[in-house]
This record gives structure tokens, sequence and C-alpha cells, in this order.
């Protein structure tokens, strides 16, 4: 509901770029990360993408371009200036002949315009993590719907990704995860998402299970946390 509930106010503030609310760090830490957004010119998805992200990001600048002709309809795109990895944030839930394939490069975060702001959050900060994909929970139950079959060779892991089935694979909890990995229970999450979409699999079980099929898991050690 975080989009949706911009008011007006908020969008002629961002407009004169003179937002007062504090912006996040990116992870890589950087404080003026320079985003790019695809749009068209007039419209309100558009308006409320942008004063979100400079609720987030106040001194960062944005630069705004229409959308190229790869793009879905009715959607604005967020990466960062130089960089291939984007959100999508669709104006409705869209179909799945729209998201499997998006879902499947493990380029794109995925989120809608009544998302929760922690969503759109995660999505925007997975562009500085490897290109992290965070698809939002009503996506991926989407995704889980359509009943996704895997292919033959999944789509491309991330190198963070493939860390992270390795350390699943070798027994790790999600914090042990993020423990090791240095990174957030939250991050080590929308892994896990973008690695189900990619092997076409709903659970931890069968994520380890696919990834032993395709010899991801070849010479994998139970991970056992520091002493310290």
């Amino acid at each position: 509901m975080a989009l949706a509930g911009i008011s007006v106010s908020t969008l002629q503030t961002d407009r004169r770029g003179r937002v007062d609310s504090g912006g996040l760090r990116a992870p890589n830490g950087a404080t003026r990360p320079r985003f790019v957004i695809a749009a068209p010119d007039r419209g309100l998805l558009g308006a409320l993408v942008l004063a979100f992200l400079r609720q987030l990001y106040p001194d960062s600048p944005i630069e705004r371009c229409a959308p190229d002709t790869a793009s879905p309809p009715r959607t604005v795109t967020v990466r960062l200036h130089g960089g291939r990895p984007r959100v999508v944030v669709f104006e409705d839930e869209p179909p799945a002949s729209l998201l499997v394939p998006l879902a499947r490069t493990g380029e794109c975060g995925l989120v809608t315009v009544t998302s929760r702001e922690e969503d759109f959050r995660q999505a925007v900060e997975g562009l500085f993590d490897d290109g992290t994909s965070y698809i939002t929970p009503s996506l991926v139950r989407a995704l889980a719907l359509a009943s996704i079959e895997p292919e033959a060779r999944p789509a491309r892991l991330t190198r963070r990704e493939a860390e992270v089935v390795r350390l699943l694979g070798a027994g790790c909890s999600n914090k042990e995860m993020a423990l090791a990995l240095v990174v957030s229970p939250n991050t080590v999450r929308a892994h896990l998402q973008s690695i189900s979409v990619k092997f076409g699999v709903s659970s931890r079980a069968k994520i380890a299970a696919r990834a032993r099929s395709l010899g991801l898991l070849d010479g994998a050690t139970p991970w056992r946390p520091a002493r310290g």
C-alpha cells in the first residue's frame, strides 16, 4: 500500500527535490547512487515511483527516460545508472504470461503499486547486491499458481545465489546464512525467492534437491559458525 498511499503534497515536494525524510545508505556504502527511471512522460505510476524513490534516497540524482519497446505495458522500471538489473513496478497484478518470463531472467525485482514499503525498499536494495531479485509476496503466489515447470537447465544463478544454495545444501538456517554472508535475513529470503523461481520449485527442500541434481552441491560440507 506504500506507493498508492503517497499524497499529492509529497509528489509536489518531490518534484522540487526538497524531500526532508531520511534516505537509505546503499549497501555498498555509497550515499548518492544514481538511478534511472523508465516511465511514460505522463502518468501517476511514474510520479509515485519517483516520489517514493526520492523518499528512500533524497540526495541521489534520478534520471527519467521513456520506456523501451521491450518494457512490459503499464509498468515503471528502476535501475542503477549503467546497470542491467532492474526493478519492475506493475500498475496491476500482471498475467502469468508477463510475469513468468521476467522472473526467469533473474535480473528483475518485481513489485506492484500496492506492495508494502518494505517490499519496494528490498527490491531497490537488491540492485546493489549482485542483482538480487526481490519478488513481492503476492507475485510469488501468482508464480506458484502458474505452476512453473523447471527447465532442463534453470536460469543462471548469480554469484550470491550460488553461495546461498551451497549454504542451504550444507544445512544452514536463514539466520546462519545471513551470518555467513554478512547480510540481513531479509536479503537471504529475497535470494531464496529468486532461486525458487529459477528452479521452478516452492520449498527449501526442493531447492536443495534441485541443486543436488544439477551438481551445484558437489563438495559442499556442513557449515558451522565460527567460534569467537
